[in-house]
């Protein structure tokens, strides 16, 4: 009996006795394996259609998926060494995909470790060949990988047997994996079919392993910080930083680069020692010192001096979107607390306001009518209590806490149902003026008459100032067993792949 074979018999043994460890040691992919080699040398001296008949022969009548996928492995064997990446990868999807039937079948959920195993590679390897090609956009590897992940999803969803003995106890793993391509291909929205689905039918989240709620979370966070949904963005971020062990450091400082600046919009700063501790002092040591001032000139100094690092994290629109609200109410606290005369006094005038925004670094072109709209704009969401009077030019300001703590304040309403917001917004807005929508419908005809076209629940102490209020910490310990699941080694690209240091949350 030759060395193929053997291996379709004992391909049948896995499969008929059900045997998932037996399996995933039959189908290794690791060159020194001993039975990779053998069959390596066998399959010199024969053609491909010769493979194909014994592998059809011997198994097809078991299963024809099976057999497909037999066969798409000893060409994957076959087309491994020697050959670009980009060729070697086809094969290695195509051998994915081939799997994919055989897990659809019904009482194939002993496949379920292989399947979680064979999802990591893919797209470790994705990656890994999209960035050595320097492949972009629709060419890159990683959106074929993202689709075969919909259809294991669409899979594991579909099972409703019980959790412990479901193809479903991997559907995490595998939205994890989608939600860490998506990132990656800046296709956030993408999240939502995903999150959508999982809520849908009914998956609880606290019923998987912490490590796979940690990294879920992260992804979730990183979803609503996109849309910019803040108090979502940092109780998920928090709950992962929380449970993530303090030995993957790599993790939690991946985290507080996404934390660290929600945190900060909320008006919470973290200390210098957990900023220190997770190398990440520059930049944002310097800039809380600005908010803490109202330091204007400064912050935009630091943000254009760090624009690639906050850029990274999508970080740089925000917080130049949110930060000034907050500059503006540190620097007119500090105009208000050395101009008063007395304990007593309660007025600012504009005048005071425009000096003061001047020397902390706004715009010279600065006006009084931009001074009073600054005012009505901290006025109107809490950041400064009190009353404006127009005649007077000045403002008055509340006997009590007329500057509050920023993490007390929520200026800013969440919408988390975008389809009852646009529903709001279909059904309760009065219809447009006849005259206008003529105005918008009329066509526009061109010249040749044609259209136009201190964070909490950590394990640090955070700073409390009095102008951002104090916040208590607490300690807390997580467990974590493997970030992203184990690695599946890959002889034809396991060398170039080890620099990359295991594992890790997308970057």
């Amino acid at each position: 009996m030759s060395v193929l074979q053997q291996f379709c018999s004992q391909v049948i043994l896995a499969y008929n006795r059900q045997n998932g460890q037996l399996f995933s040691d039959l189908f290794t992919l690791e060159d020194s394996n001993s039975g990779v080699m053998m069959i390596r040398r066998e399959l010199s001296n024969m053609s491909e259609a010769q493979c194909e008949q014994i592998i059809n022969s011997a198994i097809e009548n078991t299963s024809h998926s099976l057999a497909e996928f037999v066969n798409s492995y000893i060409r994957l064997l076959n087309n491994s060494i020697n050959f670009p990446l980009t060729h070697v990868y086809d094969y290695f999807e195509s051998f994915y995909s081939a799997v994919i039937p055989v897990f659809s079948s019904s009482d194939s959920n002993y496949l379920l470790p292989f399947i979680k195993t064979l999802s990591t590679t893919i797209v470790d390897f994705a990656f890994h060949v999209d960035k050595t090609e320097n492949l972009q956009q629709k060419q890159m590897k990683a959106n074929g990988a993202a689709r075969l992940l919909s259809k294991v999803f669409n899979i594991m969803l579909a099972d409703r047997s019980p959790l412990n003995e479901s193809k479903r106890y991997g559907i995490i793993h595998i939205t994890n994996l989608a939600f860490k391509i998506y990132t990656k291909l800046d296709i956030t929205n993408l999240c939502n079919t995903l999150i959508n689905n999982l809520k849908n039918g009914g998956v609880e989240l606290t019923e998987f392993p912490i490590s796979q709620q940690v990294a879920h979370r992260y992804y979730l966070g990183r979803f609503s910080y996109y849309k910019q949904q803040l108090i979502n963005a940092e109780e998920h971020f928090q709950f992962s930083f929380n449970h993530c062990p303090k030995s993957s450091w790599h993790n939690k400082r991946l985290i507080l680069k996404f934390l660290v600046p929600t945190r900060i919009i909320m008006g919470r700063l973290p200390s210098s020692a957990l900023l220190k501790e997770y190398n990440l002092t520059q930049p944002y040591a310097e800039l809380k010192e600005t908010i803490k001032r109202g330091d204007i000139r400064r912050f935009n100094h630091v943000m254009e001096q760090y624009q690639a690092f906050f850029s990274h994290s999508w970080t740089y629109e925000l917080l130049r979107a949110r930060c000034p609200v907050l500059l503006w109410r540190s620097c007119l606290r500090r105009v208000f607390l050395l101009t008063r005369q007395s304990d007593e006094d309660r007025v600012m005038s504009y005048q005071s306001c425009y000096d003061g925004l001047l020397a902390a670094g706004e715009e010279r072109d600065l006006d009084f009518y931009d001074t009073e709209n600054i005012l009505v704009s901290l006025v109107s969401q809490g950041y400064i209590r009190g009353y404006l009077h127009h005649q007077l030019q000045q403002i008055v300001l509340s006997k009590m806490n007329p500057f509050p703590p920023v993490n007390q304040i929520r200026p800013y309403i969440e919408y988390y149902n975008d389809e009852l917001v646009d529903e709001h917004m279909k059904t309760n807005q009065p219809p447009t003026p006849r005259d206008v929508l003529t105005l918008i419908e009329e066509p526009e005809v061109g010249a040749e008459g044609q259209q136009d076209e201190g964070y909490g629940g950590f394990d640090q102490q955070f700073e409390g100032y009095d102008e951002y209020g104090a916040y208590d910490g607490q300690d807390y310990d997580g467990q974590m067993e493997g970030m992203m699941g184990d690695g599946m080694g890959v002889g034809f690209y396991a060398q170039s792949m080890a620099a990359a240091g295991g594992n890790q949350f997308y970057q």
